[in-house]
């Protein structure tokens, strides 16, 4: 069930639970790169990225093991399963770039410590 929760299969999970699952991550690590170093705006995108990734592939790992369970050819499987949360991570990286997604536009997202 968590896995369904967060995979990409449900529609309202990404509003619900990847998104700021996603900026926790992003913010917490910020928070702590901002102890050594000054975070930049493109860092901070790329944090709340892989951190949507992490999310996605984490429930497509669950999903996976919850309906299959642990299979003797598992090496295989789990290769699959990176390949298709890389392919869907891409996707949604190339929304980003190709300004069809950009949320430093639609809204303030960044904290005060993330400099431009």
């Amino acid at each position: 069930m968590v896995g369904f929760i967060l995979s990409p299969l449900s529609w309202w999970n990404d509003l619900l639970v990847n998104v700021p699952l996603s900026y926790a991550f992003a913010w917490s690590t910020g928070k702590f790169l901002n102890l050594f170093i000054v975070v930049p705006e493109w860092l901070f995108v790329n944090l709340f990225i892989f951190g949507y990734f992490l999310s996605n592939l984490i429930g497509f790992v669950l999903i996976h093991y919850g309906l299959f369970g642990i299979k003797k050819d598992k090496k295989a499987s789990l290769r699959k399963m990176l390949i298709v949360s890389a392919a869907y991570s891409l996707i949604v990286l190339a929304f980003f770039q190709l300004s069809i997604c950009d949320p430093a536009k639609a809204c303030r997202v960044f904290p005060d410590w993330v400099r431009p």
